[in-house]
């Protein structure tokens, strides 16, 4: 005779509830009171296991929730950081074109006032041809 049920497998263990229920109805009495009594031990085992593998999968689903959180905290970190160097490359790049802008526009100056410098040299040269001539 069995005396426990011992199964992982919850919806078989409620189907083997069902079918010893219908077979108890031709038990006596005391046979009849001892297996309701084993019945309702086996299903409050089984309502325990369903809470229990319930609480399971919240607790897998909070914990993968976790993991993918942390994750991504981490990628925003990560990102935070590269915004950093890039916002850094950027303002170095500022302060390097600045000064080239600066050194093109001395040279410029200087390029100006070698033109004029040149250009007043050639009339007096010229100046000078139409003396000596």
């Amino acid at each position: 005779m069995v005396t426990c049920i011992e199964t992982n497998d919850i919806n078989g263990s409620q189907d083997l509830i069902k079918i010893i229920k219908t077979i108890i109805h031709d038990l006596d009495e005391n046979e009849k009171l001892e297996w309701i009594e084993k019945i309702r031990v086996q299903e409050n085992l089984l309502n325990n296991k369903r809470k229990d593998s319930l609480l399971d999968v919240v607790l897998s689903k909070e914990i993968c929730a976790t993991k993918k959180s942390n994750d991504t905290v981490l990628i925003l970190k990560q990102s935070l950081t590269e915004l950093h160097n890039t916002e850094k490359i950027g303002l170095d790049t500022i302060n390097h074109l600045h000064e080239q802008s600066e050194s093109i526009n001395r040279m410029t100056t200087k390029t100006q006032k070698i033109n004029n410098d040149m250009t007043h040299s050639s009339k007096l040269l010229t100046k000078m041809k139409s003396i000596f001539r």
